[in-house]
């Protein structure tokens, strides 16, 4: 049962259409409706058959009084892949999140089995930790808002402290263009020109990156989720003749048979005519540039096709050069030993025909698809935000350096007298749930309880300042032990009965 604007809602589910009877089901619903208006209920029904066949297990009078309401469930995976591709990869975002702060979000997603509601409000923070804790977000504001009154003095010195600044004059020096880099270090208005120049730069990329990202995923031949290309295109850039970034997709459309080439030659146009929605990009933007690849593109399936008609004709199977239907095994014996070798089979003029083909889909591919990383922009500092610790500290709490922290120095949140003369070290005057805690962090990992008790009582026994009797510290003893259990600090072990476990805390 659940509240909900006031009013209390319950809600049944049932797991399997199978596990219960129509009949029960007919009975509950008329009871809901006799309390309509007083409590509202919410049936939740799995089952594993059509909706149709379903109503038909049921009575008339009871499918009268259901308002139904079909869904599917969907993967949290999927749900959070699709945020990421309209929030943090999507051309609305001015800022970009980078991709040591994103693989920590989703890592905590996946380890937490957090809901997307926790992403979107790590995302916020992040948000909110770039434009109030850092001045040169202002940058971010379109150009002509960033006038003489915005842009301080100030700003054009904290950019002069950036690290893409200081390697964007070294480059300026090593390319022998000595007076943009003086006048980067010493004109504030050319600076600020410059910083101004940077803003269709940025945008520019930013096209260029979700290009890259639509028609690679476009091609589904990467092992990667979105997510992951998403972070790799970010950290590493987008290219697809580097076999080490998960871009390099170079051999996956090789080794295409012709039917695969037409699939992945009709996806591509289809995302250069249509764009990809959910990244906000539209396609390319110059229609010249589009209609010219688009024509190439359906030249080249043209082609594919009459080789595959062609080689019907002949009764053969069209192969290229790259498939493992042209690697034939070849046996040869010598001294007495069998050699076993690949060597490449006789390939048809259609065949050589065909690998031409692979060789021009592929080239086209590779000038629409490729970006820089995007730590080689220039004040890329302010076009993204990778700042882990601010985000760890607020959404990966540790709460056992909290509770050591309370346990072993009590006065910070009791704020007594008592507490106040330990200043940090053991005392009597502890609460025993302290006192046992400082004797456990001296302790091994398996810990005596009798010596534990002895140690205990001779800091407020009889003998102590304290002068406790020993029924009462044996009832405060057994409540620490039971508070400190309950905390994670230990357990019962399994090896000695009359010892305890620690336990590792985060």
């Amino acid at each position: 049962m659940e509240s909900k604007g006031g009013n209390e809602r319950v809600i049944v589910a049932f797991q399997d259409s199978e596990a219960f009877d129509t009949g029960l089901v007919g009975e509950l619903v008329g009871l809901f409706h006799s309390w309509q208006g007083r409590i509202q209920f919410s049936v939740l029904f799995g089952i594993a058959t059509s909706v149709e066949l379903f109503q038909a297990r049921l009575l008339k009078s009871t499918a009268r009084l259901l308002y139904g309401a079909q869904f599917d469930v969907v993967q949290a995976n999927a749900v959070l892949e699709n945020v990421i591709m309209v929030a943090v990869a999507g051309t609305e975002a001015k800022l970009r999140i980078g991709p040591e702060l994103l693989r920590k979000l989703v890592r905590r997603q996946q380890e937490q089995v957090a809901g997307v509601g926790a992403f979107v409000s790590s995302l916020k923070y992040a948000y909110i930790n770039h434009f109030y804790a850092n001045p040169l977000s202002v940058l971010l504001a379109n150009g002509d808002k960033l006038d003489n009154e915005i842009l301080q003095p100030e700003h054009l010195e904290a950019v002069r402290m950036l690290e893409s600044f200081k390697s964007h004059v070294e480059l300026a020096v090593e390319a022998g263009q000595l007076d943009h880099a003086q006048k980067l270090l010493e004109d504030d208005d050319y600076l600020r020109n410059h910083i101004l120049e940077q803003l269709p730069k940025r945008q520019n990329y930013l096209k260029r990156l979700l290009q890259s990202l639509a028609l690679a995923t476009a091609t589904e031949l990467s092992k990667r989720s979105f997510i992951g290309l998403y972070e790799a295109a970010l950290e590493e850039g987008v290219s697809l003749d580097h076999p080490p970034r998960p871009f390099d997709l170079g051999d996956a459309i090789k080794r295409s048979n012709p039917e695969e080439l037409i699939g992945l030659i009709d996806r591509v146009m289809t995302t250069i005519e249509e764009g990809n929605l959910s990244l906000g990009w539209g396609g390319i933007d110059d229609d010249q540039d589009a209609e010219a690849a688009i024509k190439r593109f359906k030249e080249l399936r043209f082609d594919v096709e009459r080789l595959i008609a062609e080689s019907k004709g002949k009764g053969a199977s069209l192969k290229s050069k790259y498939s493992s239907q042209s690697k034939v095994l070849r046996t040869t014996v010598v001294a007495q030993k069998v050699q076993l070798s690949r060597d490449t089979a006789t390939l048809t003029d259609e065949d050589n025909a065909f690998t031409e083909a692979i060789d021009s889909f592929f080239a086209f591919v590779k000038e629409l698809v490729g970006c820089e990383p995007l730590s080689s922009l220039f004040l890329h500092e302010v076009w993204q935000y990778d700042y882990h610790l601010p985000y760890e500290d607020v959404f990966v709490p540790r709460p056992g350096g909290a509770f050591a922290r309370a346990l072993s120095r009590p006065h910070d949140y009791l704020g007594c007298a008592c507490c106040d003369k330990a200043n940090g070290s053991l005392a009597g005057t502890l609460p025993a749930t302290s006192i046992l805690y400082h004797l456990y962090s001296e302790a091994g990992a398996l810990i005596n309880v009798a010596d534990l008790w002895a140690a205990y009582y001779a800091l407020v026994g009889d003998e102590s300042e304290i002068g406790m009797d020993e029924r009462s510290a044996l009832v405060l003893f057994y409540r620490g032990l039971a508070e400190l259990r309950a905390m994670g600090f230990m357990k019962q072990s399994k090896k000695k009965a009359d010892h305890i476990a620690k336990l590792k805390w985060l």
